[in-house]
């Protein structure tokens, strides 16, 4: 779609000799096809449970789902994981997909609770396989860098789009979607990645702020923005960290209850605060969980995550800097803060003895710890 909501042109720019040279660049086996390296436990592709799906369109294998609270760290661990040679990618979020399907209710936001119809799904389906591509694969080719990339995506993307495509997704609004995913794809492996409420809130903060265009000053409601959790029309009069504390909490609320009916080995719980803090063993873990090779090109990526981490619409990174831009505010949220903390934390970044969280709290969110 055009940025005027008109339908986008799908007129490909005439490159006389790029189809028949990609045909003899592309190997038989490229990423997402079944012929993976030794020791790999690779398997097809899951069919529709109605198996009306088609042969074409039942080739999303084992996508790798991101489950998180805007301003989590959930872009960077989206873009880190779709650099990696055998995974596939929008490379954005899929929100215009979910909510051409599920548009956001009155009541219950963004929350969808149980699978969608046949013909839902498979259109859901459909167009995630037709938007996605495999950047990395083509960066192997000096010659094709220079080709847009929207070209891949239509009359080339069938050159290369053979056997299951293992694909990375990424909408924070998915975290209330746990079922329709569950239901979408059978053996998704889901990523539950979470970031101390504290940073969470202020960031969301500065991005409402931002979005709003009411500055650092005195904030006032225009629209609502990030994830829309069920209930947000009795919040639309509330503080602004009330509002985005509400935002962190449900999101991570309903994650947590979701995936309780989710198999506990297609469900992995991530810190980002471990992500920086040891990068090379959480994504060896990460790795692990979703069955990806070892690359020497994506290890060399997550050696310099460092550099990568920015915000998209707010200050520059730094640790604790909640204290400086929102401390009185979020103290005046501290009792909607501190349950999720305990739930995801447990007795980690406590600030001192009195915070401690009780046994009884802790044995409750002991399924979610590890």
């Amino acid at each position: 779609m055009a940025r005027d909501g008109s339908k986008a042109s799908t007129k490909v720019p005439t490159m006389p000799g790029v189809v028949p040279a990609l045909k003899s660049l592309i190997p038989a086996h490229a990423p997402g096809s079944q012929g993976k390296s030794s020791g790999s436990n690779w398997r097809r592709a899951a069919t529709s449970r109605s198996g009306a799906q088609g042969a074409r369109y039942a080739r999303i294998d084992r996508p790798i789902i991101i489950i998180g609270c805007n301003r989590s760290g959930t872009t960077l661990l989206f873009n880190t994981l779709s650099a990696h040679p055998q995974t596939w990618s929008l490379y954005v979020e899929s929100q215009p997909t979910f909510h051409r399907h599920f548009p956001i209710d009155n009541e219950q936001g963004d929350r969808v609770g149980k699978p969608a119809p046949p013909a839902v799904e498979r259109n859901i389906r459909r167009e995630l396989v037709d938007r996605a591509h495999s950047k990395e694969y083509f960066q192997r080719f000096p010659v094709l860098r220079h080709v847009p990339t929207k070209l891949f995506q239509r009359p080339v993307g069938r050159l290369y789009k053979r056997g299951p495509l293992r694909l990375v997704e990424k909408t924070p609004a998915n975290s209330m979607r746990i079922p329709l995913l569950a239901s979408l794809f059978p053996d998704a492996r889901f990523i539950h990645l979470v970031r101390r409420g504290e940073d969470v809130v202020s960031s969301l903060m500065e991005g409402w702020k931002l979005w709003s265009k009411t500055g650092p000053g005195q904030w006032h409601y225009q629209n609502w923005h990030y994830l829309v959790p069920p209930g947000w029309r009795n919040w639309i009069d509330r503080p602004l960290q009330d509002i985005c504390a509400f935002q962190w909490t449900e999101s991570n609320r309903y994650a947590l209850e979701d995936l309780r009916a989710v198999p506990r080995n297609r469900q992995l719980f991530v810190r980002h605060e471990d992500v920086l803090s040891d990068p090379r063993a959480e994504y060896a873990r990460i790795m692990d969980f979703c069955e990806l090779d070892s690359s020497p090109h994506f290890f060399r990526l997550i050696d310099g995550i460092d550099k990568r981490v920015f915000t998209t619409g707010g200050s520059t990174p730094r640790r604790e800097k909640w204290r400086d831009l929102h401390g009185a505010e979020l103290a005046s949220v501290k009792h909607l803060i501190d349950p999720m903390n305990i739930r995801l934390y447990g007795g980690r970044q406590v600030d001192s003895p009195a915070r401690r969280p009780s046994p009884a709290a802790l044995s409750s969110a002991a399924p979610y710890l590890t």
